[in-house]
């Protein structure tokens, strides 16, 4: 039986490979979408893609979380298997007539721009994100990660169609998610199989609410956590405008690349610490793994940073280059972000929903407060530290609450080392020179691997023994 560690780093690493062919198709659609979208039709987009991922929520109260927490527990058991899907879906057809309904009645009375937009849109993300969360339940990591790859790909090549070629612009930009995001969910659909799965025999109503009591509190969570990371995009598009949205957006791409990065070790790590969470040593587990994962991610933010003075003027175009000062403190921020998620798994892996949802209600009241306070004076600038600032409050919340029943060790001296280190290439990426930019980034390589040499080890002498094994 694999060890929870080894279990832990290859998922990471079978899912890391494809968030990284997914995020470059995403970094080379930069090019070709900033120099077709005008700043204020990119901003328009951004706001569509952000109220859909809003409607997800409402549209499955969150089922497909539910789904993918309780199959791990009965992944050998094809009958609980079935009776966990049937369920599932069960409750996401009842949901989403009903929040469909409210919708568009919503829609009517409040006369919301680009609706069915937003609405095919949700659906195609809904698609996509109930296939993803059953195969990664049933444990098939593979296909998960293949079906993010291939989605990428399909996005990829009907953007530069519709787009750069076509000229379809913010309409092209939204077939292209859409089709991109059914196809992917198609794609899981057919190859685990997962009508298998259906079977009216295993209704059940009393394991719908079971499901539902669970899901619940997280919706709220995504509510919050949509405010947490959206609100800012809203409020700069209605009180600067859609052009500086568009602006934002283009900065927050680079922070967002570190969290998708992040995002393939918290899929294994909600996954093991899930697992794991009723362990005797679960909270060494946890410390080292929590640890581990916050240096790597801290480490790849400062190489960003650092190569971002050297590419950034490749990659984007001029109308966008007001973008590149926001860019540091964005990714300063996903730091917090990294270390919240990361305990918020923990959470998660207690079954303990609630505290999920009101931890980070609280950090998006203070996310809201300072942007209404501040937006209009400092413009992007309150965006980008408001954001800082509640996900720091929401880390040493999480932390400090966790702690009260798990004795968990967070690294500060590690923090305060890394920190120390942002502050340094910081100042030089301000200065924009590309010869100071590449001394910065060997520098940054070096520090990155002494940074991480207890790891980079661990992983040395766990692929040595793999290979003499083997060679038994």
């Amino acid at each position: 039986m694999e060890s929870r560690e080894k279990k832990l780093y290859k998922n990471s690493i079978i899912i890391f490979i494809s968030k990284i062919f997914t995020q470059l198709l995403t970094l080379i659609l930069l090019p070709i979408l900033t120099a077709k979208l005008t700043t204020t039709e990119y901003g328009t987009f951004d706001l569509i893609t952000t109220y859909g991922l809003l409607l997800v929520a409402f549209l499955s109260v969150q089922v497909e979380s539910a789904i993918f927490r309780f199959l791990i527990d009965y992944r050998s058991n094809e009958e609980m298997c079935k009776c966990i899907v049937t369920n599932g879906f069960i409750s996401i057809i009842i949901s989403f007539v009903l929040s469909t309904t409210i919708f568009f009645l919503f829609c009517f009375l409040f006369n919301i721009k680009n609706s069915i937009y937003i609405f095919i849109f949700s659906i195609s993300q809904l698609i996509l994100s109930i296939n993803l969360q059953i195969c990664r339940g049933i444990g098939n990591n593979k296909t998960y990660a293949l079906a993010s790859l291939y989605t990428g790909i399909i996005n990829l090549i009907l953007c530069f169609v519709l787009v750069y070629l076509l000229e379809y612009g913010l309409v092209g930009m939204v077939i292209s998610s859409v089709m991109s995001s059914i196809i992917g969910g198609i794609y899981i659909f057919f190859k685990e199989k997962i009508y298998k799965y259906f079977s009216f025999d295993c209704f059940s109503n009393l394991f719908i609410i079971k499901m539902v009591k669970y899901s619940l509190p997280l919706v709220p969570n995504n509510i919050t956590s949509w405010i947490l990371s959206i609100s800012d995009k809203i409020m700069i598009s209605y009180m600067i405008s859609p052009s500086a949205n568009g602006i934002y957006s283009i900065s927050t791409k680079f922070s967002i690349l570190m969290s998708h990065i992040y995002s393939v070790f918290n899929l294994s790590w909600t996954e093991s610490a899930s697992i794991s969470s009723n362990d005797n040593d679960r909270e060494i587990f946890f410390s080292k793994s929590i640890n581990n994962i916050f240096k790597i991610c801290f480490s790849i933010c400062l190489i960003m940073i650092s190569l971002m003075p050297i590419f950034f003027k490749y990659m984007i175009d001029s109308n966008y280059a007001e973008s590149y000062i926001y860019i540091p403190i964005l990714i300063f921020a996903s730091i917090f972000e990294i270390i919240s998620g990361l305990l918020g798994a923990i959470y998660i892996s207690l079954k303990d929903s609630k505290k999920v949802a009101l931890t980070t209600v609280f950090a998006s009241m203070v996310n809201i407060i300072i942007n209404f306070i501040f937006i209009r004076k400092l413009g992007l600038y309150a965006a980008c530290l408001s954001t800082l600032i509640s996900y720091f409050i929401l880390s040493i919340y999480r932390y400090y609450d966790i702690r009260k029943s798990l004795k968990i060790k967070f690294s500060f001296r590690n923090f305060i080392l890394g920190t120390l280190f942002y502050f340094i290439i910081s100042y030089f990426y301000y200065k924009n020179n590309i010869i100071i930019s590449i001394i910065c980034t060997l520098f940054t390589v070096i520090f990155s691997i002494l940074f991480n040499r207890s790891f980079l080890i661990s992983c040395f002498k766990m692929s040595k023994i793999k290979k003499i094994n083997h060679l038994n």
